[in-house]
């Protein structure tokens, strides 16, 4: 099976902030890209605190809500905080001599930067962010 690279997972995010109406590509939408990937290891991660994946996709759509009925834009803007994550995430791919970053990496950087809108949620859950922090970079991919 091949690894979940950053270019799947911004697609897939992409396809979250079309589904949401959305103008932008924010953190919420590739968190979601990530909950989405089977047996990946957001998932894994957030299952064995607990939480059950589907449900916190669908707690940070019900506060993201969706955007207005037309569509009158084309594309997608990165959000400021996007851009920092992302950057975090070429960051760790580089530390580790990767081509790019992939899940564990997008994943390590959203934990990283602590700020958006799902790692709040996630804390709201009573998801433990420090011991994910931890094992995200700690563990093998599958």
């Amino acid at each position: 099976m091949a690894l979940i690279t950053l270019r799947d997972i911004l697609i897939s995010a992409r396809n979250e902030s079309a589904l949401m109406r959305h103008n932008y590509l924010g953190a919420e939408h590739l968190f979601i890209a990530l909950l989405d990937i089977p047996g990946g290891l957001t998932s894994t991660l957030l299952q064995e605190q607990g939480l059950a994946p589907l449900y916190v996709r669908d707690a940070i759509r019900r506060k993201i809500g969706k955007g207005p009925d037309q569509r009158l834009w084309v594309g997608f803007r990165y959000t400021p905080r996007t851009n920092v994550i992302l950057d975090i995430a070429r960051d760790l791919a580089a530390d580790q001599a990767l081509p790019e970053p992939g899940e564990r990496e997008l994943l390590t950087a959203l934990l990283v930067e602590g700020d958006s809108l799902p790692i709040h949620l996630l804390r709201r859950l009573g998801a433990d962010i420090g011991r994910l922090r931890h094992e995200a970079p700690l563990r093998k991919l599958t």
